[in-house]
C-alpha cells in the first residue's frame, strides 16, 4: 500500500525531514503558513527527486481553513492510501486541526520528540473515537550533511583555500568516531565554517583555529549557527590551540558555545593526550 505523509511545517526543518526519511512514504504534503514556506521550499526541493511533494497554504490560526484545505488535498488521493500526519511542527492551532482531520480519515498520528542523540517518534491512532498510543520507535542515522545543510540554507559551496595542517589534523582525529565530517563549507556571502560534523542525526559546526580564539572567532561561530540559518539543533564547537580568556570564555558559554584547548598541540600536529581530549568532548556533545 502507498503512503501519503501529511507534514505540518514550522520554523525548523528536521522535525518533518527525519520522519519523512524514516517511512520513505510515496507522498508528502508540506502544510504550512506564508511565514514558513521558506522551509517547504527548501524540503520539497530535497525530496522532490524521490516523491510527489505538494505545498498545502493555510492560515495557521484558523482551525476552518486548515480543516477544510487539508480534507479537500486527503480526498483528491485517487488510490488507496495509508495517511500518516506528522503533528510536529507548525502552530498549535493546525495540530489541532490536523488531529482532527486525521480522525475522520482513520489516519495515523505522528509526534517527533528529540531528546540527546535520540529521535524518538510516537505513533498514534484513533479507536472509537478514543486516541490510542500505538508504540514508539527510535529513527536510526536519516539524513547526510548534505541533506541537513540544504534543508535549512539551500544551497552551499566548498571554500577554496591553503591548506591549514591544524584542522586536517583536527579531521583525521575526529573522522572513525562521527558518522560523517566534511570541511570548508560556504554559504551566503561570507559565511563560512570549518567542519561540519555529524553523529548519527546530530550535526555540529566547528571553528577551529591556531591563532587567538577570541570574540571575533565566537561572533563569527554564533554568527553562522543563528537560529534562521542553521537552526536550533546544530551544535556548536570552537577547538583552538590556545586558552581562551576568562571574558570569551563566558561569552562562548553564553553562546552555547563547546570550547576545545588543545593547549599541548606542537606545530600544528596533535598530541595524544589532546586528540583523545577532542573526540572524548566531541561525542560528549551528541549524547
Amino acid at each position: 500500500m502507498k503512503r501519503v505523509k501529511v507534514c505540518l511545517v514550522g520554523e525548523q526543518p528536521v522535525p518533518n525531514m527525519l520522519p519523512i526519511r524514516h517511512y520513505r512514504p510515496n507522498q508528502v504534503i508540506l502544510v504550512g503558513s506564508e511565514k514558513t514556506k521558506p522551509v517547504s521550499e527548501k524540503l520539497r526541493k530535497v525530496l522532490e527527486n524521490e516523491m510527489n511533494v505538494s505545498i498545502l497554504p493555510v492560515d495557521p490560526y484558523n482551525i476552518v481553513d486548515i480543516k477544510e484545505r487539508l480534507k479537500e488535498q486527503l480526498s483528491n488521493i485517487t488510490y488507496q492510501a495509508e495517511i500518516i500526519v506528522n503533528v510536529t511542527g507548525g502552530t498549535k492551532i493546525m495540530s489541532y486541526a490536523a488531529i482532527q482531520v486525521a480522525q475522520e480519515f482513520e489516519s495515523k498520528i505522528v509526534y517527533l520528540q528529540s531528546e540527546k542523540s535520540q529521535s524518538k517518534l510516537y505513533q498514534y491512532q484513533f479507536e472509537n473515537s478514543e486516541l490510542l498510543l500505538l508504540g514508539t520507535e527510535i529513527i536510526e542515522e536519516a539524513l547526510t550533511i548534505d541533506e541537513y545543510l540544504r534543508i535549512h540554507i539551500g544551497s552551499y559551496g566548498k571554500r577554496k583555500r591553503d591548506e591549514n595542517l591544524f584542522e586536517q589534523n583536527v579531521l583525521k582525529a575526529l573522522r572513525p568516531y562521527v558518522s560523517e565530517i566534511e570541511p570548508n563549507v560556504s554559504f551566503g556571502t561570507n559565511t563560512e565554517l570549518d567542519l561540519v560534523i555529524r553523529f548519527e542525526n546530530q550535526v555540529g559546526v566547528a571553528e577551529v583555529t591556531t591563532g587567538n580564539p577570541n570574540k571575533t572567532k565566537i561572533d563569527q561561530l554564533h554568527s553562522a549557527t543563528r537560529r534562521e540559518t542553521l537552526g536550533v539543533y546544530t551544535k556548536r564547537f570552537l577547538i583552538a590551540t590556545r586558552k581562551l580568556e576568562q571574558n570569551n570564555r563566558i561569552l562562548a558559554e553564553a553562546s552555547d558555545i563547546s570550547v576545545i584547548e588543545l593547549v599541548s598541540c606542537s606545530n600544528d600536529e596533535l598530541s595524544d593526550e589532546d586528540r583523545e581530549k577532542l573526540v572524548k568532548k566531541v561525542k560528549s556533545k551528541f549524547k
